[in-house]
């Protein structure tokens, strides 16, 4: 539904191709359905930049990502590059002793 964004995305043109208003105008539109913000902390060996290259589309999840990473994100290949702040959230959770009723029991 928002070609422009798709080939933004994927990198089927190349910048100076690219019509910059059509794709802002297209993100805006397509909004929820696809994207979203939230916190996330990012896993500090992950915060050097890299050059992407060829993107693909992951066969298990659907997002797009760097294809040099192999045939499926790394996401789903459970090196994710980030942590959202629910994940750390629950994660503290379940790591933290609960606490008792002080009585000894």
């Amino acid at each position: 539904a928002w070609p422009e964004v798709e080939a933004w995305m994927l990198k089927q043109k190349s910048k100076d191709a690219q019509d910059q208003e059509l794709l802002l105008n297209q993100i805006r539109e397509a909004g929820r359905a696809i994207y979203r913000v939230q916190p996330i902390h990012i896993q500090p060996q992950y915060l050097k930049s890299r050059h992407k290259g060829r993107i693909g589309i992951c066969s298990l999840c659907g997002e797009p990502y760097p294809a040099d990473d192999g045939a499926i994100c790394r996401g789903c290949q459970g090196e994710a590059p980030y942590v959202t702040t629910e994940a750390n959230h629950i994660a503290a959770q379940i790591s933290s002793p609960s606490t008792g009723s002080g009585d000894g029991d």
